[in-house]
């Protein structure tokens, strides 16, 4: 079984937007999970804001913590990007850099994973630390 955090935004100030992200997130968890059964997808943020609540900052603060230490098991770090980079991800970034693991930045839409050489380039200058996901989604 290969691990693979899920990383995208996840706004609580918004109910309409949440939703809409809420929405998105659980369609790439499940296209992962039909598509390739030796992978396992997590995505905390989708998991934590069950029982914490994402308006309150030390609760948020906690989950993002949670996922960071998820990250150390992961084999990589996916950031799902068509809604932008949020801190949160930011942070896993900062942590994938760290840790030298292996990340992937995709645009899902028309249920289609597309990666981007392009943003794995561009966050690659201010993380040198951070190599490009092998995994084929």
């Amino acid at each position: 079984m290969i691990y693979i955090a899920i990383e995208s935004p996840y706004y609580a100030g918004s109910p309409t937007l949440f939703t809409e992200q809420q929405k998105y997130l659980y369609d790439i968890l499940k296209k992962i999970t039909l598509d390739h059964a030796n992978y396992f997808p997590f995505a905390s943020h989708a998991y934590f804001t069950n029982f914490l609540d994402d308006s309150i900052d030390s609760q948020r603060q906690i989950g993002i913590n949670r996922n960071l230490y998820f990250q150390e098991i992961v084999s990589c770090v996916c950031f799902f990007m068509d809604y932008g980079m949020s801190s949160g991800m930011i942070q896993a970034l900062e942590k994938a850099n760290k840790n030298n693991k292996q990340v992937g930045f995709y645009d899902f839409s028309n249920d289609n994973i597309i990666s981007s050489r392009y943003l794995f380039e561009k966050y690659k200058k201010d993380f040198p630390n951070i190599k490009l996901n092998s995994l084929k989604l």
